[in-house]
């Protein structure tokens, strides 16, 4: 279980992370473009962006539920 909730917790990590910057690309796609040195282009940010929404839907629901008493034995 301790496996688990580190990578969950790592995976959680990235993909917010790929949230955060593929959502910036698609307003700001010549910065992230610079940045990416041209791996995201306005297309591919918002292509990035609709695909992650439910891994990350997914991951803060396991995370949530991880750190709540709902899998803590007493």
């Amino acid at each position: 279980m301790k496996n688990f909730k580190i990578i969950t917790r790592w995976l959680l990590f990235i993909v917010s992370g790929l949230f955060i910057l593929s959502g910036y690309g698609i307003t700001e796609y010549q910065t992230v473009s610079k940045i990416t040195f041209g791996l995201l282009g306005k297309a591919e940010s918002f292509r990035l962006h609709s695909f992650l929404v439910w891994p990350f839907i997914i991951l803060l629901l396991a995370h949530v539920a991880m750190a709540s008493n709902f899998f803590r034995r007493k």
